[in-house]
């Protein structure tokens, strides 16, 4: 479609759908510019325009249709195109889509039937504690909670719970640590092996391997998606019985969104309205989060700008993980966009610390807008990628790399434009007296 557009400057545009027999044909025709019949067998090749002047004159990688000959490949389709040069041209995309079911409301869904529990709950943020208390208490759960790992595993060895809900990175001991020594300690003491359920913002699936090698049982996402959290615990606890110190009220229903108020602020780019009322029950618990969250955050900026000083970039990323988390589950969407550049930006600044030339700057910096402008119109400027990693050590664009290679263009552009800002930065330093840099 985007082609399709770019290509047409008069007639018309259609996009047909049809859904024949288990099968999805989407038909997308032009009355563009067309293409030669000579260069339509190489149209789906990688960087192939139909001839140079054409990229003069629309721009692009000739990427387009490649990656999507690829997607369509990946979802079991088929891809073709017939063009008459000067009249436009029609591509043709056949999905092999079986009839569904139709999708079960999520609030039907969610709702988990589990006997209450007595759970310990892991988080070195408060906010992230205070959450879950709220949330498995509307379920008629009680919770204790442990700031870190190593605090986690004494209350193990001291009380008997139901399930165990442990973030993976902490402070003293992480939660793959903690796990690993609860095992350790169960097995050296004969005690039940209590469930263990992984808590992170990761994707990875070598996080995911890690944790099934420090014995956990299960995987939760954050921020925290109260409907899937239940389902993963009661996966992982069925057939088990509770312990009785879990049997001391019985589940209560979630408490009601505002439907009025969530959908006034339903469209916020700042504040997830809908999802924080839900997790959080009411509107005065989400303001009294939020209030507790940003008087916390009054020291961070110094505490961040002290650590970047001295190069102790460990530690920054630490405490701007813990911002994100808290953030995502206080459903505070700007905070949580901002604090996920920070993977991407440390390795620039760490970079810029090494030693950068300035002729390797100007270069790095003109790469990355090249680079910009492209995955902003949803293209990959080929060249500007291949300069970057040739300049660059290869852990500087590793996430930017990762994210163009699974077609993630959003990723992407904010992985660039956060060394871009980095970069910029770290040379605005450098032209600065030391009194200055400081101030």
């Amino acid at each position: 479609m985007g082609n399709a557009v770019k290509f047409t400057e008069r007639g018309h545009v259609q996009l047909r759908v049809n859904d024949e027999q288990c099968r999805l044909h989407l038909t997308i025709q032009d009355t563009g510019i067309g293409i030669a019949q000579d260069k339509l067998e190489r149209i789906f090749d990688p960087f192939a325009q139909a001839d140079a002047s054409t990229t003069r004159r629309f721009g692009g990688t000739g990427l387009g249709t490649t990656i999507s000959r690829q997607l369509v490949q990946l979802m079991g389709g088929a891809i073709s195109v017939s063009s008459r040069e000067g009249e436009g041209t029609q591509f043709h995309v056949q999905l092999p889509l079986p009839i569904g079911q139709a999708p079960i409301d999520e609030a039907v869904a969610s709702a988990v039937q589990l006997p209450p529990l007595h759970i310990l709950a892991a988080d070195d943020v408060p906010q992230n504690l205070e959450l879950l208390q709220v949330v498995m208490q509307r379920h008629g759960h009680q919770v204790v909670s442990a700031s870190d790992g190593l605090q986690a595993l004494q209350l193990r060895q001291t009380q008997a719970f139901d399930i165990i809900l442990m973030d993976l990175q902490m402070p003293h001991m992480d939660g793959l640590q903690a796990s690993m020594a609860i095992r350790a300690w169960e097995a050296e003491h004969q005690q039940p092996r209590i469930p263990v359920i992984a808590l992170s913002a990761s994707v990875l699936e070598q996080d995911r391997r890690a944790s099934d090698a420090a014995g956990m049982d299960g995987f939760a996402a954050k921020p925290l998606e109260q409907h899937k959290l239940l389902q993963e615990m009661a996966r992982v606890l069925q057939g088990r019985t509770v312990s009785e110190s879990g049997k001391h009220q019985p589940a209560a229903g979630a408490s009601a969104v505002p439907a009025v108020l969530a959908h006034a602020a339903a469209e916020s780019e700042v504040v997830d309205w809908h999802t924080g009322l839900q997790l959080w029950g009411s509107e005065a618990a989400l303001r009294t989060a939020w209030s507790r969250f940003l008087n916390e955050q009054h020291s961070r900026v110094p505490e961040l700008q002290s650590l970047s000083q001295h190069g102790d970039w460990d530690t920054a990323l630490a405490v701007v993980h813990r911002m994100r988390g808290a953030a995502g589950n206080l459903a505070l969407l700007r905070s949580a966009e901002v604090t996920s550049a920070a993977p991407a930006l440390a390795p620039a600044a760490i970079a810029a610390e090494a030693g950068l030339s300035a002729a390797a700057r100007t270069q790095v910096q003109e790469a990355l807008q090249a680079l910009t402008e492209a995955l902003q119109g949803g293209e990959i400027d080929s060249e500007a990628l291949q300069q970057l990693q040739q300049l660059l050590p290869e852990a500087m664009v590793a996430a930017l790399q990762a994210a163009i290679d699974m077609f993630g263009f959003d990723q992407a552009l904010q992985c660039a434009q956060a060394l871009a800002s980095s970069v910029s930065t770290s040379s605005d330093s450098e032209r600065k007296p030391p009194h200055a840099a400081q101030a």
